[in-house]
């Protein structure tokens, strides 16, 4: 036990090794983009989409905060996903002098994929700029995209936050799988993306655009636009750089922290994205060999062998994570990192279960439609 626990310790470190070197190469990518002479991204050719369905509560932090940006794109276009609720009555506090427009989705239309490309081919722009209804963003928001080179795709980061102990833990996984993405950027290509904060050219979408393959999934639209554009060999940059994040609140509960989770596999199992396929194979393997281990020494009683290997595996987790954490000014959620190693396990065993027993919805909708 001993020669396997040296080994998995030697591997994971090397793993660990690998991941802080991605990161070096991202934050190198991505100055040396940023600071390229290439055209910026022109905010009066740029239209922010914001799909929407019954978010008259959450919508209210995102309307504050746009009518107290300093500079604007072109417009927003809201999409009414079929509201039952006073969102639209929230989007009517936006200040006169910001230009906007409430688009309704016609009747044999629904779900947020409809919404986003009922918005696109409503008005043409260069560039088009998803949000999500429930996000908060910063006063200089659109100066730092500005600042911004011309690309096909530019996934942005998104900051999910909680306050209590369980909204935290939900953050820390959230933020350690973006934690990964960005690594494997800087090595590879990013294999997530989020709607919530994701800007890409309008007509090389339309080009691309693979809805049709796809439209039986009520969700997704984020990670089947970066493959479509992956397939096609289009310009894809990933900015980590806090200045460019939106923040959004994370489930409140467990059953919504799992829905969200189920539907986040659900779309991934049908993209098929080998590398990410490979890299969660990867992460079930080293848990599954480090929570044996640790249950091995456990009933033979061997504490302090368990106390040390515990502890090296949540410095090695603590040097990675840390990285990331600090980039997006979420550092206080390293604490996290023991509670999450325990808790992990249980988690994945529970996520693997309900993805044969339970079908999530999506807005009081099922997710996969005939």
């Amino acid at each position: 036990m001993n020669n396997f626990a040296l080994f998995l310790t030697i591997i994971y470190s090397i793993f660990g090794i690998g991941i802080c070197i991605g990161y070096f190469f991202e934050f190198k990518k991505e100055k040396k983009w940023l600071n390229s002479t290439n055209d910026k991204i022109n905010l009066q050719k740029l239209i922010v989409l914001i799909p929407f369905r019954n978010e008259e509560f959450r919508i209210k932090q995102l309307i504050q905060d746009i009518n107290l940006l300093k500079i604007t794109p072109k417009k927003f276009i809201f999409i009414d996903d079929h509201s039952n609720d006073s969102t639209v009555v929230e989007i009517k506090k936006l200040k006169t002098s910001i230009l906007y427009e409430i688009l309704y989705l016609p009747n044999e239309l629904e779900g947020k994929k409809h919404a986003i490309r009922f918005g696109i081919q409503h008005e043409e722009s260069d560039y088009n700029l998803t949000w999500d209804a429930d996000i908060s963003i910063a006063p200089e928001y659109f100066q730092h995209i500005q600042q911004l080179p011309e690309s096909d795709l530019i996934i942005l980061p998104v900051k999910m936050t909680g306050t209590t102990l369980k909204e935290l833990f939900f953050e820390f996984d959230h933020s350690f799988a973006n934690a990964i993405n960005t690594s494997v950027a800087g090595l590879k290509r990013p294999f997530l993306a989020s709607g919530a904060n994701l800007l890409f050219n309008q007509k090389i979408f339309i080009k691309n655009d693979s809805f049709s393959s796809h439209k039986q999934f009520a969700s997704g639209d984020d990670m089947y636009l970066l493959r479509d554009f992956r397939n096609e060999k289009q310009e894809i940059h990933l900015i980590s750089s806090e200045n460019f994040a939106v923040s959004t609140q994370t489930p409140t509960t467990w059953k919504d922290f799992f829905k969200q989770r189920l539907r986040w596999i659900g779309k991934g199992k049908d993209i098929n994205d080998q590398l990410s396929n490979g890299l969660a194979l990867t992460s079930l393997l080293f848990n599954c060999s480090f929570h044996s281990l640790f249950f091995y020494l456990l009933v033979t009683l061997r504490i302090q062998e368990l106390v040390f290997y515990f502890s090296i595996k949540t410095l090695l987790d603590l040097s990675v994570y840390s990285i990331y954490c600090n980039r997006i000014k979420r550092f206080s959620t390293t604490a996290l990192l023991p509670f999450f190693s325990i808790i992990q396990p249980v988690y994945i065993l529970l996520l693997t279960l309900l993805l044969f027993l339970y079908k999530p919805k999506w807005k009081n909708r099922e997710i996969y439609s005939k």
